[in-house]
């Protein structure tokens, strides 16, 4: 299980941020540390490039960006910050990518729970980050803030199988398509310096934060050398304050002890203002009952199974007689969905090798996150994407496949949870096996999550189903039943079919090698399994139905175009007969 850690920083010299403390607490825990550095007039740059050669130990990456301060549409809510936490989030690898700010820093005592922690959830599938306790420093080193008016909790462990993204102002994530994540609440914390500087400084900082707030406001309003946001940087005496008895990390020590920088809090009047009477009753009802109400969470929290109910990785050495060939690109979400479907199969007996034409690190951790919890045998086999050569890639899962049978499936197609099954009961000499999909519709997919997937959703239509049908959002209501019974099959027609779909068929290892694969010649989109189709007949082999059997789902998204040089491919096939093609498993 890799780990990766992820920062950003600019003018962190000159804004007095603890960033290199905060880089020396990240290198316990991760295997790869992305820092992402804006543009800086004050030598951060520097200390950087010095802190990865003296004490990287080799896993740092750093990499500069240029902030668009000149965009007066990014500079509102602070949304640029969230623009280079994700340009540094893209560079991860790992299956757990640790975010931290250039204030946070994590405490020694605190790696081995967040390593334990990690481990534990790394195979349940509910849990897609971990929440970090926090710990709040105000003025001084020796005064933290424990009130509402500082927020206790935060997302900063992440799967990069959930396919994170840094939301406003860099203060959290959701998924891609603006889901909050699932997580588990750590017992780690994050110490969180960003107010503790003089004061002069902290008034620099706050003037340029302003401007990524309420860029046209601020240019619009007062002085630029003033915060617009009011004389936040002095620091008050208000509520919630109290004196910090703990240990700080260990490497904030050199730092603490250089700076000498303390505030008397005895020395500061009492700040409260008439509408802090609420925020009193609140934080004494939290201190009695330990419940915080009307807390904003950008998560959902989730219980953690016990080491019992987890689901462990069963090696299986035993050989296959299916192997499921299983084609992806750049879609993490389908993939996980299709993952999920394929863990409830109703048998065993087939291995998979995941057919991946050029994906980023998010759906290779995806496919790490099912394999530690699969019981059947996986392959993650890659190649660079260089335009669609799913042909290319298939022929090196074809390579590879030890089963007897191969079945295909594509990564935006949903198995049922008998369609390995039925693939492998209804085998016949002479024949290749053809299934049919439903089209689900833009609305549905965009609400399925893979739990529903593994909870049996698509074993029976429900309401839901019914309704995205009827509706007009899906279609083919017919092919969610699953027909068992041949008496019943043949009075609904489900004997019957008239060709294949590249995403649903399955024949015997055999045949395909004696055709030479897949033509690699076949680069673009469409007209590859027809090629493959059209070669099994001319080698004597007849269609089989599958339909109301293999059933499968499609996921909507928006459909690719054809490439035109691949008709004139099938039809030069079509007129030769040809049963072998040249530029395949073997090159002829």
């Amino acid at each position: 299980m890799k780990v990766s850690g992820f920062t950003v920083v600019r003018n962190g010299l000159s804004f007095d941020y603890p960033f290199l403390e905060s880089l020396r607490s990240f290198l316990p825990l991760v295997d790869q540390l992305v820092i992402n550095v804006g543009s800086s007039e004050d030598g951060t740059i520097s200390a950087v490039k010095k802190f990865t050669e003296e004490e990287g130990q080799g896993k740092v990456e750093i990499f500069e960006s240029l902030w668009p301060l000149d965009d007066p549409v990014k500079k509102r809510e602070g949304i640029i910050l969230s623009e280079q936490t994700n340009l540094a989030l893209d560079r991860c690898t790992g299956d757990w990518c640790v975010y931290l700010q250039a204030d946070e820093v994590l405490h020694e005592s605190d790696i081995p729970t967040i390593k334990k922690e990690m481990e534990e959830s790394w195979t349940d599938q509910r849990i897609e980050a971990l929440v970090l306790n926090y710990t709040h420093f105000y003025g001084s080193f020796d005064i933290v803030q424990e009130s509402r008016s500082a927020y206790r909790r935060e997302v900063r462990v992440i799967k990069l199988s959930a396919d994170p993204r840094s939301i406003g102002d860099a203060q959290s994530f959701r998924t891609r398509d603006g889901r909050k994540l699932r997580a588990r609440l750590s017992d780690a914390r994050v110490f969180h310096y960003g107010w503790v500087r003089p004061p002069e400084t902290m008034r620099e900082k706050t003037v340029f934060m302003d401007k990524l707030y309420h860029g046209n406001e601020v240019e619009g309003g007062k002085a630029l050398n003033e915060p617009f946001t009011g004389d936040n940087y002095r620091y008050k005496r208000i509520l919630g304050l109290k004196r910090f008895n703990k240990t700080h990390p260990r490497v904030m020590a050199e730092r603490i002890k250089k700076k000498n920088w303390s505030w008397d809090i005895n020395r500061s009047p009492l700040v409260w203002r008439a509408k802090d009477i609420k925020k009193i009753v609140l934080d004494a009802f939290e201190k009695v009952f330990g419940i915080r109400l009307f807390e904003y969470r950008s998560y959902k929290l989730v219980k953690h199974m016990t080491s019992g109910q987890n689901i462990s990785n069963i090696s299986n050495d035993k050989m296959p007689r299916a192997t499921l060939l299983l084609t992806t690109y750049n879609a993490p979400y389908h993939l996980q969905l299709v993952l999920a479907a394929l863990e409830r199969q109703t048998t065993e007996d087939f291995e998979v090798i995941i057919c991946d034409d050029g994906s980023s690190a998010v759906t290779a951790a995806v496919i790490r996150n099912f394999s530690a919890k699969a019981k059947i045998t996986v392959q993650h086999i890659w190649q660079e994407h260089l335009g669609f050569r799913k042909c290319k890639i298939l022929n090196e899962g074809l390579r590879r496949a030890r089963g007897e049978i191969v079945i295909f499936l594509d990564g935006d197609c949903v198995p049922h949870k008998n369609y390995i099954e039925d693939h492998l009961n209804n085998q016949e000499r002479g024949f290749y096996l053809a299934g049919r999909r439903v089209e689900l519709g833009p609305k549905i997919t965009a609400s399925l999550t893979a739990l529903e997937v593994h909870s049996g959703i698509f074993d029976f239509p429900g309401l839901r189903f019914l309704w995205s049908f009827f509706s007009g959002d899906s279609e083919h209501l017919q092919r969610t039943i699953r027909v068992s019974l041949p008496i019943f099959r043949r009075l609904l027609g489900m004997n019957r079919v008239d060709d294949m779909k590249g995403c649903n068929y399955s024949v015997s290892k055999r045949i395909l090698e004696e055709v030479n694969g897949f033509d690699e010649d076949y680069e673009g989109y469409g007209r590859e399994d027809t090629d493959m189709e059209l070669r099994l007949q001319n080698c004597g082999l007849k269609i089989k139905s599958l339909k109301g059997l293999a059933l499968q789902f499609h996921v909507w998204h928006p459909r690719r175009e054809f490439t035109p040089a691949n008709d004139d491919r099938l039809e030069e096939l079509k007129r030769s007969g040809r049963t072998v093609c040249r530029n395949g498993l073997n090159k002829l």
